[in-house]
């Protein structure tokens, strides 16, 4: 089951709940429409009489499957104990709705609400794999934790600075001395008198608030406090927050270089004869062994879709990436030109373990009639550029002459393979050049990954050829 939808809308009307609770007494559901940007009344049933007069019907107009889907939104919201209760009332003349909402007295964090919840994870296709010892994990080789070590510096250097002073710390204090502008810009409308009114709603940063609460979960995961507790103060619109040292010293450096966040900018492997060959005895599949078990006296591509060789294929790709990674996934398949299976580890609590990352894309050669985006290619993985070495490229794992797109596609690749210099790299542009010019062939594309990083260290490429092969090619990319 996938709550996706479900959660997306209880996410916004959160929004519109936080927005408005300080300033009204009741809300109206006209209002919380035009928030979520959703037409709530179908269009008027128009008829005419016996005379040719036209008639409008007097029936109600709203939408009665769109409230019942905003009403489970409120629902789900109750579920997960962001609010007590609520209660809609119709009020005929106006043909709508006003509801009251009973909210809880403390902050309630609803992302960590959801989490906890049986909403979670959203994609209820759900694999548990056992965990090995992640810190054991070979080192990464794409992985910037830059920003976030240096915030936790700050954040230490704070603590470092106060603890023998301060029995308790203020958020409003670590603000200051991080110079980081905590609150957003005062809310201001005019009223039908056109007097200045101030609406009183929290402008803390949300988003900044729970970057600070990741520096401090970094410093609990490094050990070098024991833990913390935030806790908000309404009245001040602030945070006050305890820290539970140990009685030892504790030297920072020495902690992040034993950490799963060391080294902060990654670190670059080789791939050396000895890897190659285990990654080759691990991740190896024989295709043509699976297109041998078809039967070929029909047309290959009406079989390959029509007779489970595709749903074996993805069974065996999505068993393989299980290996790769040893722990959960949250694998979607999102759907475009090309199918790509995507695992969205964001929604993991282990986010800084794994980068979201594509499991493999699949399809049927099309000309693409897009003009490429540059300006847009030109925003992707800008962060990771700023340290990697000058033989990288924002590849495609679909090319775009093939009918691949932007988002998921994009990924880390060698130059040299991508612009087809070497000699490996021409054998690359000569598959990708057979399904340009023969449309409708099916390929796909497969990154191997040896680490936590979106970066393959090699790409596995699939043709399938007029004669019933396929034509399978390893590319070293790293």
């Amino acid at each position: 089951m996938s709550y996706t939808k479900e959660i997306n809308l209880a996410k916004k009307i959160k929004d519109f709940l936080l927005k408005y609770k300080d300033s009204h007494s009741e809300f109206h559901y006209k209002e919380l429409g035009k928030f979520l940007k959703k037409e709530l009344y179908s269009k008027p049933l128009i008829k005419k009489d016996y005379n040719g007069k036209i008639k409008y019907s007097d029936s109600s107009l709203l939408k009665e499957d769109l409230f019942f889907q905003i009403k489970s939104g409120f629902d789900i919201l109750k579920d997960i104990e962001y609010i007590k209760d609520y209660e809609f009332e119709y009020i005929e003349v106006q043909d709508s709705y006003i509801f009251n909402v009973d909210f809880f007295d403390d902050y309630r964090d609803f992302d960590n609400l959801v989490n906890n919840s049986r909403y979670y994870p959203l994609n209820k296709e759900k694999k548990i794999i056992i965990k090995e010892d992640l810190s054991k994990k070979r080192k990464y080789y794409f992985m910037d934790y830059t920003n976030k070590i240096n915030l936790v510096k700050k954040i230490k250097d704070f603590l470092l600075k106060y603890k023998d002073s301060h029995s308790e710390f203020h958020y409003k204090e670590l603000g200051k001395f991080l110079r980081k502008r905590l609150y957003k810009n005062l809310s201001v409308r005019k009223n039908a008198d056109g007097k200045i009114k101030y609406f009183k709603t929290s402008l803390l940063k949300e988003d900044l608030f729970f970057q600070i609460k990741s520096g401090f979960d970094i410093l609990k995961d490094i050990e070098y406090i024991k833990d913390y507790e935030f806790k908000y103060i309404k009245v001040q619109d602030s945070y006050i927050f305890n820290v539970d040292f140990f009685d030892d010293y504790r030297d920072f450096d020495n902690l992040l270089k034993n950490s799963i966040y060391y080294p902060v900018k990654g670190e670059k492997q080789k791939i050396t004869e000895e890897l190659r060959e285990e990654i080759h005895k691990e991740y190896y599949i024989d295709y043509n062994n699976i297109l041998q078990n078809c039967d070929l006296n029909k047309c290959v591509v009406d079989k390959l879709m029509h007779n489970c060789m595709l749903d074996k294929l993805i069974t065996i790709w999505n068993s393989h990436y299980d290996k790769m990674t040893n722990k959960e996934t949250f694998i979607h398949k999102v759907e475009s030109n090309f199918s790509f299976l995507f695992d969205f580890q964001s929604y993991s609590d282990d986010i800084d373990f794994i980068e979201d990352r594509m499991v493999v894309t699949y399809g049927f050669s099309k000309k693409s009639k897009i003009k490429r985006d540059n300006s847009r290619l030109n925003g992707y993985l800008r962060g990771a550029w700023t340290w990697t070495d000058n033989n990288t490229d924002k590849g495609h794992f679909i090319g775009h002459s093939l009918g691949g797109n932007l988002d998921e596609n994009i990924f880390p690749q060698k130059t040299e393979i991508n612009r087809g210099i070497s000699e490996r790299g021409k054998i690359y542009r000569k598959m990708e050049k057979y399904c340009a010019s023969n449309e409708g062939v099916f390929c796909f594309s497969r990154p191997i990954y040896c680490d936590f990083s979106t970066r393959p260290f090699i790409l596995e490429y699939g043709v399938l050829l007029s004669n019933g092969t396929l034509w399978i090619e390893w590319f070293d990319n790293v």
